[in-house]
């Protein structure tokens, strides 16, 4: 099992392999076998390490803090992933898709109305971005965004903004609304376009930490692929099927870019967020799947977004297992993504990420541990989503009680927040 040194105090540049030293006068922080040295040595990310003892078991690396005031943008989407740092899914409030109930569809989850107590909350318990799910169809008449709506989205994004945070504004459940099909796809462009100029037009004069995300897993709903490909294909069709979609996922992002870059105010240089098919970071890295970042007008001022609920069998599906088997091999999507992305200049974003409740608590916290450490150390921002569900049962992912303001499992928390304080 790999080992690296970290000397207690010292500044690390992007040659962070050179700490990875077997001397005497070292701490030794165990990251397991999941790093290879020159994986390390890669590593772009400047950051201030220093080794904290609690306790003689508990050592534990913390990174200095940084941020920015309004106006002084990041030189590129890179440099503000490090800024982005440990973010907060508001999920279950505003990405609801029932229609016919207007904006009280806010709580059709079951979720309390959204206040600005809770906002300030989220804030102190440590979170550094806000990422707000908006779900918009069901709230338009004739093309047009109902204006009670828009208020109420507008409201909610400015105390997120006035707490200090860092806010991605999406489109979460429009899936259906930009189907990556050739048939669907002159409809769907024709959707994004119409939404997203609805949208920019209303926050076009908000700084540079709103950050706008056109789409949330544009996917093939409905069919034996939405979210995923089998490894067997002997009728060999799936080039065909991957092709189109990833093509009209493709246009779309870059339609959304286009769209924001026309229109006025701060939208000429808001940094963006795109999407690959089905947030699978392996439908933008791997052969086999025609994934293109659009052009821009401006360089370096986009992100791609992933979900990153890996692995799957622990953090996703109840039926699978509940322990904490380190499989490490299925957090090299991280390494696919910095090895693509990053060092291509685009930033990325895991926009979603956690483990679902399996009375497992403890073995929730060591997968926390594991996984925003190597999510740190490649500079990848990770958004928890929190859908205010805390059952034993599947698609429990709740760490808030927005009613009580206080926190559901505080050792989650403090394990998430540990490598980005």
């Amino acid at each position: 099992m790999r080992r690296i040194g970290l000397k207690r105090g010292i500044a690390l540049s992007a040659a962070l392999a050179m700490i990875s030293m077997t001397g005497c006068g070292t701490e030794w922080v165990d990251v397991g076998d999941i790093y290879t040295q020159d994986q390390v040595a890669l590593v772009n990310i400047e950051r201030k390490v220093e080794v904290v003892e609690e306790a003689p078991t508990d050592e534990r690396i913390t990174f200095e803090g940084v941020s920015h005031e309004a106006g002084e943008i990041p030189a590129d989407a890179v440099a503000y992933s490090k800024l982005l740092r440990l973010g907060w899914n508001l999920a279950g409030g505003l990405e609801s898709e029932q229609e016919g109930i207007g904006i009280e569809s806010e709580v059709s989850f079951g979720m309390p109305k959204i206040t600005q107590e809770l906002i300030s909350y989220v804030r102190d318990a440590g979170f550094t971005t806000i990422r707000i799910p908006v779900t918009w169809h069901n709230h338009m008449e004739n093309g047009v965004i109902d204006s009670a709506w828009m208020n109420r989205v507008k409201e909610v994004v400015d105390w997120a903004l006035g707490e200090g945070f860092y806010v991605i504004l999406n489109s979460q459940g429009d899936y259906n609304q930009y189907y990556p099909s050739y048939e669907k796809l002159e409809e769907s462009k024709s959707f994004l376009t119409n939404m997203w100029t609805q949208i920019a037009t209303a926050f076009q004069d908000k700084d540079e930490h709103l950050i706008f995300e056109g789409m949330d897993a544009p996917r093939l709903a409905g069919t034996d692929y939405e979210w995923s490909f089998p490894s067997d294909d002997p009728d060999n069709i799936l080039p065909a099927i991957k092709e189109e979609a990833v093509g009209c996922v493709n246009e779309l992002n870059q339609a959304f870019v286009d769209t924001i870059r026309s229109l006025g105010g701060m939208n000429s240089q808001r940094f963006l967020i795109v999407s690959c098919l089905s947030a699978e970071s392996d439908h933008a890295t791997e052969d086999g799947y025609p994934f293109v970042m659009p052009t821009d007008t401006i360089e370096g001022h986009l992100f791609l977004g992933i979900h990153g609920f890996k692995p799957k069998a622990f953090c996703e599906q109840f039926e699978s297992y509940s322990t904490w088997r380190k499989d490490r091999a299925e957090l090299s999507f991280m390494t696919n993504v910095d090895s693509n992305m990053l060092r291509k200049g685009y930033g990325v974003v895991i926009t979603e990420m956690g483990a679902v409740n399996k009375d497992n608590l403890s073995d929730r916290c060591s997968w926390a541990k594991d996984y925003c450490f190597r999510a740190e150390l490649t500079g990848l921002p990770c958004m928890y989503w929190d859908n205010g569900q805390i059952e034993v049962a599947e698609n429990q992912y709740g760490l808030i009680d927005r009613e009580k303001l206080s926190v559901f499992f505080p050792d989650l928390l403090e394990t998430l927040k540990k490598q980005y304080e």
